[in-house]
């Protein structure tokens, strides 16, 4: 930041605090609600509040040449006097930690490679599924991410997050010729080759990725070597796990959706539904309420029995499942559901 002032480069400068606030706002900030939300001030809600209160006087500090203004706002409701009159924060080293910063990062990565996978199978993180394999490009990080589990598993609605070496019961490889390279050099026998290339086993499949050679044995007894320029190999997830291979890692998730983890996400959908009546409302985000509901007697005791979840996700008293006037009417996968908040 101080370099790029210097050099009057104020855009990059900006968009280092752009990335920053964004990463604050939607990491840090939104994985510690359930921190900040917590009843009484434990030990682990102080550090929480403690370290925002920090990051944003810095933050403050760090953004008042770009934003004069909101800077001077914040600071002073943080500190009682002009941010312009404090020091410009410098680095401190001893509190960087390089290992936490590089695990992070491949907890993100991960997050965003599931993200893609559900996109792409037409799944939203709503619903809960069962399960995620993650092998990693290096053994050695099998470990260390262990312990983040649970934040992917949170962050992305699985109920298991397994890090293995290999998930090649999961994995099915699809040989096929690259014709552009393979067309020319084979000949009248490139039509013979594709089918015995396309009819290989998991064994021969094995032993070409790891000798990135391949001899297939003609009916007229001759011999063709083809190499890994002269195959496409494509990875597909077998048994419902669906593929993705990133930089860093080779995710495998599973989207068999069962009774039990549709109803689930049912109920997050209401939960959405009430948490956007609340904001409606424009009640404070820490005010507990009471919740009426009015629904079909199936989802009354689907929600019975999430009521864990609901209570977890929701700033609540108790839920009622009785009638009120001016109910307010939400349609939540196709079922209508009436709701009344009383704050």
């Amino acid at each position: 930041m101080v370099q790029s002032l210097e050099d009057y480069d104020i855009t990059k400068g900006a968009r280092t605090i752009a990335t920053f606030v964004d990463e604050l706002s939607n990491w840090y900030v939104r994985r510690s609600r359930q921190r900040f939300w917590s009843n009484g001030m434990t030990e682990d809600k102080r550090a929480a509040f403690s370290t925002l209160f920090e990051v944003l006087m810095k933050l403050s500090q760090l953004m008042a040449p770009y934003t004069p203004f909101v800077s001077e706002d914040i600071y002073t409701s943080l500190m009682n006097e002009s941010v312009h009159i404090s020091d410009y924060p410098q680095p401190d080293k001893k509190l960087v930690d390089e290992r936490l910063e590089k695990d992070m990062d491949a907890v993100l990565e991960i997050i965003e490679l599931t993200r893609s996978l559900r996109n792409t199978v037409g799944i939203k993180t709503k619903q809960p599924l069962s399960r995620l394999v993650v092998v990693p490009a290096e053994e050695s990080s099998l470990s260390t991410l262990q312990k983040y589990a649970s934040i992917i598993e949170d962050e992305m609605n699985i109920k298991d997050v397994t890090f293995r070496e290999d998930a090649r019961d999961l994995v099915q490889l699809d040989f096929k010729l690259n014709f552009s390279v393979v067309g020319p050099k084979l000949g009248k026998s490139l039509g013979e080759v594709k089918s015995k290339v396309e009819a290989l086993g998991n064994l021969e499949k094995a032993k070409f990725l790891e000798e990135s050679e391949l001899q297939v044995v003609l009916n007229s007894g001759d011999t063709v070597k083809l190499t890994k320029e002269d195959v496409l190999v494509e990875r597909k997830g077998r048994d419902g796990f669906a593929l993705l291979e990133g930089s860093h890692f080779l995710t495998l998730l599973d989207t068999n959706v069962t009774r039990e983890l549709k109803e689930e996400g049912l109920v997050r959908e209401i939960i959405r539904a009430v948490q956007t009546y609340r904001k409606e409302l424009n009640l404070p985000v820490d005010l507990r309420v009471d919740l009426f509901i009015q629904a079909d007697t199936w989802l009354q005791n689907v929600l019975i029995e999430h009521d864990e979840l609901m209570q977890r996700n929701l700033i609540l008293n108790n839920v009622h499942f009785e009638g009120k006037p001016d109910m307010r009417s939400f349609h939540v996968e196709g079922n209508e559901i009436k709701m009344f908040i009383k704050s």
